[in-house]
Order: C-alpha cells, then structure tokens, then sequence
C-alpha cells in the first residue's frame, strides 16, 4: 500500500465516526461473551475478518480462531501459509480444519462448499463445545450479507453474530492501517487493478465474484497455482 492511503485510512481512524464503529463493535462482543460459554472467531484471512478477530481477541485473548480449508482449488496453499503466519504473528490460537473433499466441482462451486460446511465442519465444532461464531461479514459488502445480518440468518447451526457489520471498507482499512496489522500480500497485488474500495480475500476462480473480474484476475495472477501440478507450484 502506498503512502497516500496509508495516510488517509490513518486520518480516518482519528475521525468521530470511526471511533464510534469501533465502539459499537467492542459492546457487540462484550454483549456476546457474556451470553455465550464458548465461542470461536471464524478467520478466512480476509481484511474483514482479520479485524472483526483482532476485536475480538483483544477482549479474550485464548480464543479459538478456526479457519476452513476447503481445497487448493479455493485457497492455494501459499495464502493458506501466509494465514497461518498472520495468526502465529498476532499471538492467536489458530487452527485450520481441512475439508475431506478435496476438489471442486466447476458447475457447483458454492453448493459443494456450503456441503462441507454443513456435513463436516459443523459436526465437528459442535462436538468441540462451540455454541457461537464470530463472523467477520458488513452489511456494505451485498445485499445478500445485508439481508442475512439483519435477518439473522446463520449458515449453521451455531448462532453467528457481526461485530462489524456496520463497519465500511473505510472503517477496515483503518482499522488496520491504525493497528500496523498485518494482512494478505493479496490486497497489494489486486488492490492496484480493481482499488482499495473494491478488493475482496475470497475463494479463487468463483463465479459468484464474476461480476468483479474475478475469473480473470484469478487466472492471471494465481494461474500456476491451478493448472500447474503440486511439484511445480512451489
């Protein structure tokens, strides 16, 4: 990130508004931690939940932090060891579930990812206690992550709650920019082509992002890391 955002997300974090989201979402948690016994932060890697975690950890600092590792296809294994170093960095205790089914099926990518998470992963967290997941998804993101915030609509059996629902992509960049968190290589490379405003850690190759350029991002910047054979990705 170049000087002049880093700049300007700074003197938004010194701005009353700001102050504010933050303050929201501390009450939000504190609010969630008194009501529940074990909770976990769900961390993708993502700008969202990088900050929603790091709230979060602050107030309760043995957390467990869970991310979900579907395939290579989803997530290449070198932004996988960078989530891994980001969490070891910040002191968090991070554990990575890794799916059993392994590949991608092109034509139904979003359904074979809601399978594992609703016949592997939730199976799993409900048998280790969990009975709540912070979640790091803003309402400003879609209509969908709106209708589902306002609705309460969780994915899972396990409650979920949005400490930075409300939060803009302002609000996160300063968030972090404030903090000196660290965050995904990703966002500099991608940022530069379709801006700060606009870039999103998400799965790769996934036709729900197409509207952004998505696919073909994806296949300029991680193309080896699809098509090429494991021994050559290195």
């Amino acid at each position: 990130m170049n000087k002049r955002w880093r700049e300007t997300f700074s003197l938004w974090a010194q701005s009353e508004e700001f102050t504010q989201k933050v303050a929201e979402a501390r009450q939000i948690i504190k609010d969630a931690l008194n009501d529940f016994q074990k909770p976990y932060c769900s961390f993708s890697g993502g700008k969202d939940s990088l900050v929603m975690t790091h709230l979060v950890w602050q107030m309760k600092p043995d957390i467990d932090v869970v991310t979900l590792d579907y395939s290579r296809n989803f997530l290449p294994l070198r932004y996988l060891l960078e989530i891994k170093d980001i969490a070891k960095k910040l002191g968090w205790n991070h554990r990575v579930i890794r799916s059993r089914i392994l590949e991608k099926d092109e034509n139904d990518g979003i359904p074979r990812m809601m399978q594992v998470l609703n016949r592997e992963v939730t199976p799993f967290l409900l048998r280790e206690g969990f009975d709540l997941a912070f979640v790091g998804i803003r309402k400003e993101e879609s209509s969908a992550r709106k209708h589902r915030i306002e609705g309460h609509s969780n994915l899972t059996k396990i409650p979920e709650v949005h400490p930075v629902a409300n939060f803009t992509w302002m609000d996160i960049w300063a968030y972090i920019i404030s903090r000196d968190l660290p965050y995904m290589r990703f966002y500099d490379i991608y940022g530069k082509v379709v801006g700060w405003e606009n870039v999103r850690f998400s799965t790769f190759f996934d036709k729900e992002l197409e509207t952004l350029g998505g696919s073909n991002l994806d296949g300029y910047f991680s193309y080896r890391y699809r098509y090429k054979s494991p021994q050559k990705r290195n």
